[in-house]
């Protein structure tokens, strides 16, 4: 009888973490499906400018990719990382959904203050330029698109 309730044991683990991994790629599956969507739509719009164009676009070889600026990683070790990440750290810290204003003030906590004359507008670009990672949940309101439904819940309060 103890081997027939250790193997049921075992199943209902296994199966919980089958359930989970079927969670992850769901979501990965949206994630991959609005981006071959989105995609298609821009390629669609580029080729259609092109025939307009007297100048051609540049391939992708010769393209050279934004490099966005090195920060502190607020260890004072030295290391550097993108300045995006530090702000998943800041939002992922506070658990909820934050204002550019708060994950701005976050980050000067941390020791990793964002520079530049315009702080809180480059925060908003940079949460709305890294789409795969940050999610608006609410005017003003952004969290972490890997974050559940309900970590992304705003209270009806909470939104002006």
């Amino acid at each position: 009888m103890r081997a027939y309730q250790a193997a049921i044991e075992k199943a209902k683990q296994e199966l919980k973490e089958v359930r989970a991994q079927i969670g992850v790629l769901t979501a990965r599956e949206k994630h991959l499906d609005g981006f071959i969507t989105n995609g298609e739509l821009l390629a669609k719009r580029r080729t259609r400018s092109e025939a307009h164009s007297e100048v051609p676009l540049r391939t992708r070889a010769q393209a050279t990719p934004k490099q966005l600026p090195l920060v502190s990683d607020g260890n004072g070790n030295g290391h550097q990382r993108e300045a995006w990440q530090n702000m998943v750290e800041a939002i992922n810290k506070t658990g909820h959904p934050m204002t550019a204003r708060e994950i701005v003030e976050a980050l000067e906590r941390m020791g990793t203050p964002v520079h530049g004359e315009f702080q809180r507008e480059n925060v908003r670009a940079t949460l709305n330029r890294k789409k795969d990672v940050f999610e608006r949940v609410a005017e003003g309101l952004f969290g972490l698109r890997s974050w559940p439904a309900n970590q992304k819940a705003v209270p009806q309060e909470a939104i002006h």
